[in-house]
């Protein structure tokens, strides 16, 4: 009885948890209007599915005898993306792998530490963030450069090394030096890091001088002008196309805001200011934050950067779990001001599916995959960004990503035709092809267009070509010993010229794929070899024998010899002894 009532409690408890959590749902969905962000979803993934995605014929051609591969299954599956996903701190590389993020931020190339003494390098740090971060094999590294001015955003080393004299940079002659200082830094950095790092960005919100004033207290006064601003950018993107003309350069900006300054100008401005001038950047990077508005908000400041010229990256976004350790009326002006994990995942839900179904897009990254342990004090807001906690505990958010990333990934089987070819159509990057009985190969699925490609396959190497590989390199090795000795023999070099014929039989039937014959040859050419070596052998036992006779009779001629003479010796000595026992 006892039992039963606890049952009908506990499942009275259950159905009463259910309803309460049902009846609140709609009041925390009630408090954040997505109207406007459910209208923007449809129209971003219809721009998804006719833009994002491309074509790719392959017409498989047998390597070895040049013939269509027909009638075949083929399984195909896309590993990496033409567009950038990522995330800025990543604290983990698998994770980032699992939450299929391909592109890692975590790289500050800070002058006064990797140039704290003019002409002398430190790069141990950062070689050691990039070898931790290559553990997810698909990384792409993007990087941006720090402290080139007062830098707010790496508290850690704000400000230039003190040989560059940026306090009085307002002389033009002390600017012109500091800008020449710059390009050999940003150049030697590239040049060092060509190939590791795939993307740079110019240092982050250089168009808020004043913020070092009013926000960060690094400064008592803006300690540039917008104007340097552009003709450092100018400088960096010219030093880096030099030393890495394949590396990806993004105009570092801000986020939306115009800045705390007269002085300040916002990011459209800045970027406009910089195109205008010819700074040769590939993309812009952005940020944007609930701070400065909603999802829908991040979308039209996107399309109206990228309506500008070039497209944009956002470098940096994000959500709090919870609710952030801010100003309680600056949290409550935000367009959206409920925190928890299921509005994170929201916000996740909206910006990637934006970014990725919007033209003037190039790439988005998060802000950090984790929680922040402990961070500087005007970013405690974002310690909850992250998808999963600090003890790494995944939230909605973690489940969201992973989920949108399968769906902006493609897999497939396919069949070829009579004429050897498939066609994939998918999201545009790279992918791991596999036909039935060959070795895989990578193709590349362009966006938005359809190509055709001939591909040659080699064999997949089974079992049966395993073994008979090894009995050819069993036969290499039996006569490669056997062309080290000094042939004495004519039998024995015609031996070895038949086994050298047969081995090569056995290669071609190999490389063929014709196994039999190529265990049959390569047997042949041992069984040669073996003979050859027979026959040196004893041609070797023979004359072993027969110099050993030549001694054995020069010691007997020897000792005959000997024996003569000292028979002589004695008889010569008979008559003495006679003629002397007589006297």
């Amino acid at each position: 009885m006892i039992q039963g009532k606890i049952l009908r409690i506990t499942i009275c408890s259950i159905f009463l948890l259910t309803l309460l959590q049902v009846a609140l749902m709609p009041l925390v969905v009630a408090q954040i209007d997505t109207r406007r962000e459910d209208q923007l979803l449809k129209t971003a993934l219809e721009y998804v599915e006719k833009n994002r995605k491309g074509t790719v014929q392959v017409r498989f051609i047998d390597e070895m005898t040049g013939n269509r591969i027909s009638d075949s299954e083929v399984q195909y599956r896309q590993t990496s993306h033409d567009f950038m996903f990522g995330s800025f701190l990543i604290y983990d590389p698998d994770k980032a792998r699992q939450l299929g993020l391909e592109w890692s931020g975590n790289v500050e190339l800070s002058w006064a530490e990797m140039e704290p003494t003019l002409g002398v390098y430190d790069f141990s740090r950062t070689d050691d963030t990039i070898r931790w971060l290559k553990q997810n094999e698909r990384a792409h590294i993007f990087a941006r450069f720090s402290g080139l001015f007062l830098d707010w955003n790496y508290i850690r080393s704000p400000r230039p090394p003190a040989y560059a004299d940026f306090d009085h940079i307002g002389d033009s002659a002390v600017f012109a030096r500091y800008l020449q200082l710059v390009h050999e830094f940003a150049f030697n950095v590239a040049s060092h890091y060509r190939g590791a790092i795939s993307a740079y960005i110019t240092q982050w919100e250089i168009n808020w001088p004043g913020h070092a004033v009013f926000v960060s207290g690094l400064s008592e006064r803006p300690g540039w002008t917008i104007q340097q601003a552009v003709e450092l950018d100018d400088v960096v993107s010219k030093a880096i196309r030099s030393a890495d003309p394949s590396a990806i350069i993004m105009l570092g900006t801000s986020g939306p805001w115009k800045g705390p300054s007269e002085d300040d100008v916002d990011p459209f401005q800045f970027v406009e200011l910089c195109l205008r001038a010819g700074v040769d950047v590939d993309a812009i990077a952005f940020e944007f934050y609930p701070s400065e508005g909603s999802p829908a908000s991040f979308y039209d400041c996107v399309k109206k950067l990228g309506g500008l010229g070039k497209p944009v990256f956002i470098e940096e976004t994000g959500y709090a779990s919870m609710r952030p350790d801010a100003d309680e009326s600056w949290v409550k002006s935000w367009k959206w001001h409920v925190f928890d994990e299921h509005v994170q995942a929201l916000w996740i839900k909206y910006t990637f599916t934006f970014a990725f179904g919007m033209r003037e897009a190039a790439g988005i990254s998060i802000l950090s995959i984790r929680d922040n342990e402990s961070t500087m004090p005007y970013h405690r807001w974002t310690d909850s960004f992250g998808l999963y906690t600090v003890n790494w505990q995944p939230k909605e958010s973690a489940k969201m990503l992973r989920e949108l990333m399968a769906n902006f990934t493609t897999s497939g089987t396919a069949r070829t035709d009579a004429s050897g070819a498939v066609v994939i159509r998918g999201f545009a990057g790279n992918y791991t092809v596999h036909v039935s009985g060959y070795e895989s190969v990578t193709v590349h699925v362009p966006e938005g267009i359809t190509e055709d490609l001939t591909v040659s396959l080699v064999r997949e190497k089974t079992s049966e070509y395993n073994d008979a590989a090894k009995a050819v390199e069993s036969a290499r090795l039996a006569l490669s010993a056997l062309r080290l000795r000094d042939l004495k023999t004519a039998e024995a070099e015609n031996l070895t010229e038949a086994a050298s014929a047969e081995y090569d039989l056995a290669v071609t039937s190999l490389e063929r794929w014709e196994l039999d014959a190529a265990q049959t040859h390569s047997a042949c050419s041992q069984q040669l070899a073996n003979q050859a070596l027979q026959v040196e052998t004893l041609y070797q036992q023979q004359q072993d024998y027969l110099k050993l006779s030549a001694v054995l009779a020069t010691i007997g001629v020897i000792v005959a010899v000997m024996v003569v003479s000292l028979v002589r010796s004695r008889a010569a000595q008979r008559p003495r002894k006679e003629d002397a026992l007589s006297s």
